[in-house]
């Protein structure tokens, strides 16, 4: 049905622009486990062992992560509806085949 996929291409969409958030970084996710892992010690002690890893210091890495979630929440809610939407239309396909 064309209802389909046109879900299907703001699935895709929306995964792309997903991808390119900072929060997916490999580099910025090292860096929030590391300061989950090291949540007792001072910025300036983060920041160290950080920087001894070579992953993104917790002040630019923290900015990133802020700014990510203007984008990220809206299309975490956005992807979740579009997935409920889907669900809907496959459940109206079915009953009217019936």
């Amino acid at each position: 049905m064309n209802i389909l996929r046109m879900i299907d291409s703001l699935e895709k969409k929306a995964e792309r622009r997903w991808r390119r958030t900072p929060a997916y970084r490999k580099d910025l996710m090292a860096s929030r486990e590391v300061i989950d892992a090291h949540s007792d010690l001072s910025r300036e002690e983060i920041d160290k062992v950080l920087a001894d890893q070579g992953l993104p210091s917790l002040v630019e890495g923290g900015k990133a992560m802020a700014k990510t979630l203007v984008t990220f929440v809206p299309l975490m809610f956005f992807r979740a509806a579009l997935a409920n939407i889907r669900k809907l239309v496959v459940r109206f396909q079915e009953r009217k085949q019936r």
